[in-house]
């Protein structure tokens, strides 16, 4: 059976709570009482129903584990947790569908769960939208590639994007290079995934683009598909080579109907140069602290911009959002 969307709460109010690392419990009315845990400490989303019947059989899936809670000393809960793997919107899609099936078609919960998964593995061979933490970054750069559009014209921006091709950085310009970081946090904190994404190529200057998204209200922001197609009408004339990035990103148009979330700009993108006073972990400094550095194969940090002075903007961002 279908999804209520009547009876569900909209994907972005689970999106802040887990963003923001709070807990939460939803309660659901019906026949048995139902309820939805949000644990962003344990980074998981669970339901829960009053213990009857047998329990679901979820032993082969990693992400999954059921367990009985009990509760006042007495009472006794089934409940199925999921574990968040930049996955939120399909987790929380699957609970959703087990919920209904439970309190609107009468079925055991043990039945709803197992016949839930089995339909979604029917559906996850053929269909499938890119991880969050893909498809922010990926919103991130289209808009750097928007406001590029309006400062150095479709064709020079076109092809200046350079981040789905796996080159060094993500756009290359006349003057410089640069590496775009989006983030859903209140902080201006960016994962850099190894020494040398920090490291300028040549003579050529790098810069960092810190980008703050927030989930958008019903009427404001834009989906990621919404933003491809303003993206593709500004560009319309590079559409080949815009399309064969876009595939090269991993993003599919079949699969537009599986992004629900929609963002805008928490606050106004900033620059930021990277050279000697900026704290970028590099080969180099690595050489210069860390005994035979070269044994270190892999290094993935966090970074937190707040209070690093910023650079004069290279161009401006338009009113896409």
């Amino acid at each position: 059976m279908g999804i209520s969307p009547s009876r569900h709460v909209p994907i972005g109010v689970i999106e802040d709570y887990v963003v923001h690392g709070l807990e939460g419990v939803i309660g659901y009315a019906g026949t048995p009482t139902g309820r939805l845990q949000i644990d962003p400490q344990h980074q998981t989303l669970a339901i829960e129903f009053p213990a009857v019947g047998r329990a679901p059989n979820v032993v082969e899936y990693e992400n999954l584990s059921f367990s009985e809670v009990v509760e006042g000393g007495d009472q006794v809960w089934h409940r199925l947790a999921i574990r968040l793997d930049d996955n939120l919107d399909e987790v929380y899609a699957l609970l959703c569908a087990i919920l209904d099936r439970v309190q609107l078609a009468g079925e055991p919960f043990a039945d709803a769960v197992e016949s839930a998964l089995d339909s979604l593995s029917g559906i996850i061979a053929f269909r499938h939208c890119l991880t969050r933490e893909r498809q922010v970054g990926l919103f991130g750069e289209l808009l750097v590639l928007l406001a590029l559009t309006e400062s150095v014209g479709p064709r020079d921006a076109m092809y200046s994007w350079r981040g789905p091709l796996g080159e060094e950085h993500d756009f290359g310009i006349v003057m410089s290079d640069i590496e775009v970081k989006t983030t859903l946090g209140e902080r201006r904190e960016h994962w850099i995934s190894s020494t040398t994404q920090l490291v300028q190529t040549g003579e050529r200057p790098l810069y960092l683009i810190s980008i703050q998204l927030t989930t958008g209200a019903l009427d404001s922001g834009l989906s990621l598909p919404a933003l491809i197609a303003l993206a593709r009408s500004r560009l319309a004339l590079e559409l080949p080579k815009l399309d064969s990035t876009l595939a090269l990103s991993g993003f599919r148009d079949r699969d537009s109907d599986l992004y629900h979330s929609r963002w805008t700009l928490r606050t106004v993108p900033t620059f930021y140069e990277i050279n000697s006073l900026f704290p970028a972990v590099t080969p180099e400094r690595l050489d210069a602290i860390v005994p035979r550095a070269e044994h270190v194969i892999d290094v993935r940090y966090r970074l937190d911009l707040t209070g690093i002075s910023q650079s004069p903007a290279l161009f401006e961002f338009g009113e896409f959002l």
